[in-house]
């Protein structure tokens, strides 16, 4: 288990075992750059031009002090001397590294400014003792220069102009004009290398630099080397209890001129301060708009804080943006940031072809026949809708994508970076909604079931419809919860809902006759007319999320719903989590895809895929089970006993952890995965709108929560509609709400006038 504790004081992770089973990521990030990090600082940092990646640092981000000759890694520890403190701090905005060792403190703090192309590294040393110190500090940052495979167009040296350190990799017909970077500290340098082979020898390494056995650093240029670094040695004097702040900003840029202008901003002391006073009241923004105060701190942590940091995380930064990835983040942090979910809906609702069904992913564009995306467009629009009131976007006007989906498709792992072609159409948001919704109710194959065709969540089974005749029993089931979601915002708006509403009466009752085996659901049909996840299947006979949708679909209800959870117990139920399927495909078959390809345990293949068991969650609560939904939760917490060097931040959800059937016993229960996850919104919607049932509805907030029976007393801070609602849960004999002294028929509670403070009461019978 991962050693630290969590300041909420401060909001920090204080990361204290600085050497766990695998390095902890954390995330930096602004509108134009992306930064992830592992815990001693070194990482990649990104520029987003034009909506492609240009990756300008990338590596070791070091900090070495030497003294009398000798010298050591004060962020790294290569050697594992035995610092008096060494700590890596998690903030929100930041990240920084703290050690104390033989009376010199180092604290290296790295930020991504809100504007530009940079990365601000502020290394303060304190000396600790009551003598006076004389010490070289010594700053390396790799970098990562060139854009073409032209060694000789790079050069790289001192640039008199600025006393900085200076790359250059300008030629012809490159494939971006970002080639300039500038790195620049406010302090002058002593010496400086350029090259990581002139840093650390041509033979050498970073736990014994060469160029640390020497007074100086050689003050050489470069050309012709792939490896650069900026790497600048300084020379200290410090007073007895002295601290002295070294600030360098790396910038990458189109021009000289343009990179010196940032980087003298970037490396001010005062800019470094500002950044991090952003930084903080950034974050005060929206920390206060749920707030939770249960018998469990990691559940109250990880929602008034580190929930909220990891739904921001632009999940499109790693690849591209996804289309039912932003559906589902958009769902989720309404909440918190209704303005980006609003931009984020309306760019991606362009995005879908003229039939209805939506691309898979943009930026770049992913044109796998993936069939899944359009059932997530509802609950995202719901979920913005009831949050902010806002029925005037259903009235906006949008194009789609030129074409038809299937035909647009290419059945390869293709990633494309290609302008946006609009059809002639243009259509109101409440449209393009129905054309998704009719999309799937009539995407049929001979089974009355939605075409699988490319796949649909679950990645892996990308050849179980390409040839147009596979069918998706969950697809389905998620098109029912579609159509449910349509439904209801018809209603609201007082629209004729009734041939959605036949349309999904007989979907359902196709579901029922041909999805249904034993009691519980099958997965679907191939292409060959193979059941997929049946007891007929050669493998992975059972799987998890046509079980749990089914009951959040409303298909299944009651002592039935019930039931089929047993059997998802029995079956699929582990120490840390629930298998994707069981039994784990142990041989590749290509009339199902890659899943059937990954080793046993792994990710769709038998692993603890934890989005899939943040919809299991949801749908304990749909039948009132908090203690099935809580224990569940927990078994995902990386301080689970029964999974406890497991690797996972604690910071942040993982992906997925290895599942039981992993060959590699010492891999099993594993956390490889962190950050980019649907597992994010899931969970948080699990916590706050299902288990603690805090939701917003279309006429006030809807209360109704999913306790574990332990917990006899909850109370949650809401902010909705510029309202603030203060709620108490108290376990009684009889269910009720007061609110602001008065009893509420019902479970909605009210809107008041704009910026009101509310306090209610709700008694429930645990």
């Amino acid at each position: 288990m991962t050693q630290g504790y969590f300041d909420n004081k401060k909001n920090e992770y204080v990361i204290t075992d600085m050497f766990p089973r695998r390095p902890l990521i954390d995330y930096l990030w602004s509108d134009s750059v992306f930064c992830s990090l592992e815990h001693f600082g070194g990482g990649t940092v990104s520029a987003r031009i034009d909506n492609e990646k240009r990756v300008f640092i990338c590596g070791n981000n070091l900090v070495y002090i030497k003294e009398n000759g000798e010298y050591y890694s004060a962020n790294r520890n290569f050697k594992q001397e035995k610092f008096d403190r060494y700590e890596a701090h998690v903030g929100l905005g930041y990240h920084k590294v703290v050690s104390e060792y033989k009376g010199i403190k180092t604290e290296h703090t790295i930020i991504i400014p809100k504007d530009g192309f940079a990365q601000l590294n502020n290394i303060k040393v304190t000396n600790l003792t009551d003598k006076k110190r004389k010490t070289d500090l010594y700053s390396y940052i790799q970098l990562n220069l060139a854009t073409s495979w032209h060694h000789s167009y790079s050069r790289a040296g001192f640039d008199e102009g600025s006393g900085g350190l200076l790359f250059t990799h300008n030629g012809y017909d490159l494939p971006t004009k970002y080639n300039t970077i500038l790195a620049l500290s406010d302090v002058p340098l002593a010496a400086y290398s350029v090259t990581k082979s002139d840093f650390t020898g041509i033979y050498g390494d970073f736990f014994a630099p060469d160029s640390l056995k020497k007074d100086r650093l050689s003050c050489n240029g470069a050309t012709f080397d792939g490896e650069l670094c900026s790497a600048m040695q300084f020379t200290l004097e410090l007073k007895p209890n002295e601290t002295r702040d070294i600030n360098i900003a790396v910038v990458l840029d189109k021009t000289y001129d343009g990179a010196l202008k940032a980087a003298k901003k970037y490396s001010l002391q005062k800019t470094y301060e500002n950044e991090l006073k952003y930084q903080k009241e950034l974050h005060e923004k929206y920390l206060p708009v749920f707030v939770a105060e249960t018998p469990d701190e990691y559940f109250d942590t990880m929602i008034n804080v580190w929930l909220k940091r990891q739904l921001l995380l632009d999940r499109g930064s790693f690849a591209g943006k996804g289309f039912r990835d932003l559906m589902q983040d958009i769902a989720a942090y309404t909440t918190i940031d209704p303005e980006r979910a609003k931009r984020y809906l309306l760019l991606m609702l362009k995005h879908q072809y003229e039939d209805g069904n939506p691309i898979r992913m943009i930026q770049p564009n992913f044109h796998y026949p993936y069939n899944d995306c359009g059932v997530w467009i509802t609950g995202a629009v719901l979920a913005y809708l009831k949050e902010t009131g806002d029925l005037a976007i259903l009235n906006e006007v949008l194009t789609y994508m030129k074409g038809d989906s299937y035909e647009n498709a290419i059945a390869k792992d293709a990633f494309m970076y290609e302008p946006y072609v609009a059809a002639e159409k243009s259509d109101t948001v409440l449209e393009h909604i129905d054309r998704a919704v009719n999309y799937l109710i009539n995407c049929k194959g001979k089974h009355g079931l939605v075409l699988w065709r490319g796949g649909d969540w679950n990645d892996s089974l990308n050849n179980c419809g390409l040839k147009n005749v596979g069918e998706s029993v969950w697809l389905s089931i998620a098109t029912v919860k579609s159509c449910n979601e349509y439904i209801e915002l018809l209603e609201y708006l007082g629209k004729d809902s009734s041939k959605i509403k036949a349309a999904r009466d007989e979907l359902t009752a196709n579901i029922l006759k041909y999805g249904v085996e034993d009691g519980r659901f099958i997965y679907g049909y191939n292409d060959e007319g193979d059941k997929i996840g049946s007891k007929e299947s050669k493998q992975a006979k059972f799987y998890l999320n046509p079980q749990t949708w089914s009951i959040l679909s409303g298909i299944v209800k009651g002592e039935k719903a019930d039931e089929l959870m047993k059997k998802v117990d029995k079956t699929l139920k582990c120490p840390f989590g629930y298998q994707q399927c069981y039994p784990s495909y142990s041989h590749s078959d290509d009339a199902i895809g890659r899943a059937s390809y990954f080793v046993e345990g792994l990710v769709e293949n038998g692993g603890v895929y934890n989005h899939g068991v943040a919809f299991k969650i949801a749908s304990d609560c749909v039948r009132k089970n908090g203690d099935d939904a809580y224990n569940t939760l927990k078994m995902m917490y990386y301080s689970n006993p029964e999974n406890p060097d497991n690797g996972v931040e604690p910071y942040m959800l993982s992906n997925m952890y290895i599942g039981p059937e992993c060959p590699y016993k010492q891999m099993r229960g594993f956390a490889p995965m962190s950050g980019n996850t649907g597992t994010a919104p899931w969970i948080y919607m699990d916590m706050t709108e299902y288990i603690l049932g805090v939701k917003a509805d279309f006429n006030g907030l809807k209360v109704q929560p999913c306790f574990p029976k332990e917990w006899d007393k909850v109370r949650v801070k809401r902010i909705f509609r510029e309202n603030e609602y203060d709620i108490e849960f108290v376990k009684s004999d009889e269910n009720g709400i007061i609110f602001d002294g008065k009893a509420v028929k019902g479970n909605i509670l009210p809107i008041g006038e704009r910026n009101s403070k509310h306090k209610v009461t709700v008694y429930f019978n645990g």
